[in-house]
């Protein structure tokens, strides 16, 4: 039986579109005759590829290998399946790879016009014209691989998902974003059939899909800002997945603080057994714990105590028992023991795995032990793995004092080429956790470390492999604000509430007004037309504005579903038992209309002067207080806000 094992897909831009077709070729001859495979992570691709052919490059000082497919054409079936190689090459004095030949004349033929794929419009002399508007707007080639080790080529032009094509497995990233980017599917779980309409036969297990980002991660302190319901944090979730597991996500808030988001020594309970209250014991095991002291450190401060007692076997024991470090021992002389007591250091390490039992006749403390935060798990992952990439997502970042959130870290945000240009010294409580947790570090002494060892200890500097983004929303109450030296470190991305990607979304989406003879909207076009009156006639501010998604896509999806149900009803095809559950739901999306965009627009937006933006219940003489507003909502619906011709879908 063949699964699909991953998908590599690649939106069609204008300039891939002209080398498909010839168009613009020099006069002279030549012109570049490939597809630009950008934004796919180079080791991602060479695995997707790696049931090719490979080969040498021949650029000069090239060690990367071309790699050569036979990709079949995704819907044709028989003895003479069509296929044709596609070569994978790597761009002189660039890091990505290349689709090579695809002219016109030589391009692969599941992307050819006699199998669908689109092709420009011609003027009156017959050549095609460069101007392709409408034509590759939703266009992205893709190439399957199976567990056959096999590849079929094929295209997609739409921007949504196809109704057969199976959900949340992954797929949907094929429609949205940059449209770039490799998908990889646990192994024997989405059956493949060789169907153009719909590859995927059946999908054994939906669940752990990996989808692997096809944008280049550039941008190490990022912020995404917008007007709420821009898509701040949907954006983010999505360029997240580059990462995998390598993430950690935080939200600040206002009594969010450096020892959250650093770490700091903190109380926790630990249970000690009877035999420990001894005081004398207990500096004892502190001497024995104590990371910074080599062992025979730790002997020549003890030996005194266990001299005295007789006990010095029992401190060779005890050194066995917390260090592996070779020691030289004494007699009670003072001169020098024979074999450094190995037999019981021998014995200290043999009972170690016994030291872990619990007694049941307990005593608690309260011990310090550091705890990290966030900041710091990734930024000792990142140096532990530096051949990865991590990620710290903040959600809200303004949410809480940032100068006191960063404290020092504020410092490492000044970064060349992704590594912190100015370091900060590393303070005592972090030098024991990193000793305890920096691979290369564990079961050393100071003296040992190499140079760039203690340039670790000693120093904190962000790594390249670490990134750190953010959402922000200026338009919240009780946001803190930002000095300029702060925001200066960071790239500020803006998303508009027309974002023309996100407004396409939701073109397609209506919500029901009135709870008696419900009847539906547009929510584009309700959302424009609310914005326009903040924006023009009360001079709010863009980022108080309704972004497109301000009512969450989850409810848009749900309204359109329960749309789609209560049409069934007109043709006979549901009860009125199903119809009477379609009525509670519209009102209860009129209720959730009420507590997110009304009471927004009240409370937030217009406080001082809501008659302003709720025109319609002014003219009516309505109270304006929240509670009249609703009652006046469900009854008239749209036309609070002063509408009076906005299109109503029955």
């Amino acid at each position: 039986m063949e699964f699909i094992e991953e998908i590599f897909f690649r939106k069609v831009n204008p300039s891939d579109f002209k080398k498909l077709y010839d168009i613009d070729k020099p006069e002279s001859g030549g012109g570049q005759t490939y597809l630009e495979a950008t934004g796919v992570d180079t080791k991602d691709l060479v695995e997707f590829l790696s049931y090719g052919e490979i080969s040498d490059s021949p650029l000069p000082k090239e060690e990367r290998k071309i790699y050569t497919i036979n990709a079949y054409v995704l819907g044709k079936v028989g003895k003479n399946l069509e296929f044709a190689q596609l070569e994978f090459a790597p761009r002189g004095g660039r890091n990505n790879y290349r689709i090579s030949r695809q002219t016109a004349s030589l391009k692969h033929p599941a992307w050819k016009v006699e199998n669908g794929f689109p092709e420009p419009k011609r003027g009156e002399d017959g050549e095609y014209k460069n101007t392709f508007e409408g034509i590759i707007d939703d266009l992205c080639i893709f190439i399957i691989r199976t567990s056959y080790k096999k590849y079929y080529a094929s295209f997609i032009n739409m921007n949504t998902i196809p109704t057969e094509w199976p959900k949340n497995i992954g797929l949907e990233n094929m429609f949205r974003g940059d449209r770039r980017g490799i998908i990889k599917f646990p192994l024997e779980r989405v059956r493949f059939k060789s169907d153009k309409s719909n590859p995927f036969e059946e999908v054994v297990d939906g669940t752990e899909y990996r989808f692997v980002h096809s944008k280049e991660i550039d941008k190490y302190n990022r912020i995404i800002f917008g007007a709420p319901g821009t898509g701040k944090s949907h954006l983010l979730e999505n360029d997240s997945e580059y990462f995998g597991d390598n993430m950690e996500r935080v939200t600040f808030h206002p009594n969010y603080s450096y020892a959250s988001f650093v770490g700091t020594y903190k109380p926790t309970m630990m249970e000690t057994s009877d035999w420990l209250v001894d005081n004398e014991k207990k500096k004892i095991i502190a001497v024995l714990q104590d990371k910074s002291m080599t062992a025979q450190e730790k002997y020549d401060l003890l030996y005194d105590k266990f001299k005295d007692e007789g006990l010095l076997t029992r401190l060779s024991l005890l050194l066995g028992i917390y260090t592996d470090e070779d020691f030289k021992t004494r007699k009670l002389d003072g001169t020098d023991a024979e074999g450094d007591n190995s037999v019981e250091r021998n014995h200290g390490k043999a009972i170690r795995p016994y030291l872990n039992l619990k007694f049941q006749n307990s005593n608690k403390e309260i011990s310090y032990e550091y705890v990290p935060g966030p900041f710091m798990r990734i930024y000792t992952q990142a140096l532990n793995h530096p051949e990865e990439k991590f990620l710290l997502l903040i959600e809200e970042i303004n949410r809480a004092n940032v100068a006191a959130v960063f404290g020092d870290i504020f410092q490492l945000l000044d970064r060349k080429h992704g590594v912190s240009e100015y370091p900060i010294a590393t303070s005592e409580d972090i030098k024991g956790y990193l000793l305890d947790n920096l691979d290369c570090l564990k079961g050393k002494n100071v003296e040992e470390f190499s140079d760039e060892e203690k340039e670790k200890y000693f120093e904190m500097r962000i790594p390249s492999n670490v990134y750190i983004w953010a959402t922000m929303n200026s338009a919240d109450q009780g946001v803190f604000p930002m000095d300029t030296a702060f925001k200066r470190r960071w790239e500020f991305e803006y998303i508009g509430v027309d974002d023309e990607e996100q407004v396409k979304e939701i073109e397609n989406y209506i919500i029901p007004m009135c709870t008696e003879n419900t009847y539906y909207v547009s929510w584009q076009e309700l959302r424009k037309e609310i914005n326009t009156i903040l924006a023009e006639n009360c001079k709010v501010n863009e980022d108080k504005l309704l972004g497109p998604f301000f009512i969450s896509r989850d409810m848009l999806e749900e309204i359109k579903n329960n749309k789609v149900v209560k049409d069934k009803f007109k043709s006979g095809d549901i009860s009125e038992v199903i119809l009477e559950d379609v009525h509670e739901k519209e009102k209860g999306f009129i209720k959730a209309f009420e507590s997110k965009v009304i009471m927004y627009l009240f409370e937030d937006v217009m406080r001082m002067r809501p008659q302003n933006i709720f025109i319609g219940h002014e003219k009516n003489k309505g109270k304006m207080i929240f509670s009249k507003i609703c009652e006046a909502f469900e009854k008239d619906g749209e036309k609070i806000f002063g509408f009076s011709e906005m299109q109503h879908i029955e």
